[in-house]
């Protein structure tokens, strides 16, 4: 990224009108900053709606989101985790009638996940929130792990957790979800809905405030969509039935779109993920398990693997009862998660940067052969 001077053309670059378009998407003075400093005098800002193959479909102002505009990335190829992806605020620039976007501004946040396979490399979900609905219902799907992998990305990201239960008009013991929370050992709203009935999402008002950015993420079949329809007013977003057996419902929302509602809050639905992997989500490891990793930092061996090392300070708190013993495994089993996901990340760089360089090697030799047949005539 190239810094222009921000006193040159800045009246210019955003005006009053383009700033209250912006404010609409949530816009504010530390993204115009950013923006003055990173970007050039012929650009101007937008925000990333939706995500295809063919390109990046941006907006300008609040009133433009149902028609985005389709743009392509310009300059260089970027890593996948620095591509544009939904959330993101752009420079976007026009240059014959075609729009392109040559910077990403920094993010204030971005829920990470690992892409499926084994091919370790991350994929970015979504960005710049200042909460996550993490969406579950009565049945099946309230899970203890799920939230927690669900609360692990969230909290590593900077971003603030909401979890929603959604659906309790089906039977249920509200003192045994009472106690699956209280595993989770964590301070964050629960909030519970129904949101196929009137007023029934009426308990998610305090986070939809204008120009607040709010994901819902979660399996398919919890209701992601029937949900934001209700936030949205309106019945756009495909909503599908569950099969009764186990819950599983249908990919009805097929990408990830960036929606405003009646109220000013920016919603973005999210397809179902079968599974949330883990990623460089240390930070939110250690801000689900407190307390565990408070005793941890006791350990006398840095690279301590907290099993059967001595002078452990974590097997120390576990022996006399100051660490109960499922957090202990579970805290266990997502730094085992990390670190597979790391060495793979490692060996996939590995591999990409000898691409790359054999790349390098190919094209010299090329410009090699090239000189030799020229001077040869």
């Amino acid at each position: 990224m190239t810094e222009h001077d921000p006193t040159a053309n800045s009246a210019l670059r955003v005006t009053s009108e383009q700033r209250q378009g912006l404010l609409e998407l949530g816009w504010n003075d530390a993204l115009e900053a950013d923006f003055l400093r990173l970007a050039s005098p012929d650009t101007r800002p937008a925000r990333v709606a939706s995500v295809e193959r063919g390109g990046f479909f941006v907006v300008e102002n609040a009133a433009a989101i149902d028609a985005p505009t389709l743009a392509r990335l310009e300059g260089t190829e970027l890593d996948s985790t620095a591509q544009p992806a939904v959330g993101d605020w752009v420079a976007l620039v026009v240059r014959e009638g075609t729009p392109g976007i040559t910077e990403v501004l920094p993010r204030k946040s971005a829920l990470l996940r690992r892409a499926s396979g084994r091919q370790g490399r991350a994929q970015v979900v979504v960005c710049n929130l200042d909460y996550l609905f993490i969406v579950t219902a009565i049945g099946y799907d309230l899970n203890l792990g799920r939230l927690e992998r669900y609360l692990i990305g969230s909290l590593a990201a900077g971003i603030a957790p909401v979890i929603v239960i959604n659906k309790t008009d089906r039977e249920h013991e509200r003192n045994a979800i009472d106690a699956l929370i209280e595993e989770l050992g964590v301070d964050v709203p629960v909030l519970f809905t129904c949101a196929l009935e009137p007023g029934g999402i009426d308990a998610l008002s305090p986070y939809l405030t204008s120009g607040t950015s709010v994901a819902l993420v979660g399996s398919s079949g919890v209701g992601k969509s029937t949900i934001a329809n209700s936030i949205l007013q309106t019945d756009r977003l495909a909503t599908g039935d569950v099969r009764h057996t186990d819950d599983r419902g249908r990919h009805t929302t097929t990408r990830r779109e960036l929606w405003r509602a009646p109220g000013g809050a920016l919603i973005i639905d999210t397809p179902g993920m079968r599974e949330f992997g883990l990623w460089d989500a240390r930070e939110g490891v250690a801000r689900l398990f407190p307390e565990i990793h408070a005793a941890s930092e006791s350990c006398h061996f840095r690279d301590c693997t907290h099993v059967d090392e001595p002078g452990c300070g974590l097997l120390a708190a576990l022996a006399d009862g100051t660490i109960d013993d499922d957090r202990y495994a579970r805290y266990l089993r997502a730094l085992e998660e990390l670190a597979e996901t790391e060495a793979l990340a490692a060996e996939s760089t590995e591999r990409l940067n000898a691409r790359r360089e054999r790349g390098k090697q190919n094209k010299l030799r090329t410009r090699k052969g090239s000189r030799r047949k020229h001077w040869d005539r």
